[in-house]
């Protein structure tokens, strides 16, 4: 996790305050080995609901909304967070 990861999520208008805070969390865990992986979560849903104390459903329906809004898109087995807005 990076500053610049940090900050780019608290700028955005994720649509509410667990779709922020999974944003949040989904920025906090991303990074890879590599360039092209410094946007990429892989994190289980189940984790991402234990870091902000949201119930699955509710972290489900979070990720519909920022998919939605364009913050994020499926990638593999995860998320790419979209800073870009690619």
């Amino acid at each position: 996790m990076s500053l610049e990861h940090m900050a780019w999520p608290a700028q955005q208008t994720a649509g509410g305050c667990v779709e922020k805070a999974v944003l949040m969390a989904m920025a906090d865990s991303a990074g890879g080995s590599g360039e092209d992986e410094d946007d990429l979560c892989e994190t289980h849903m189940t984790v991402l609901a234990m870091r902000t104390e949201a119930s699955m459903d509710e972290v489900e329906d979070a990720i519909e909304v920022l998919k939605k809004r364009g913050l994020i898109r499926e990638a593999g087995q995860g998320w790419e967070l979209m800073r870009d807005g690619e």
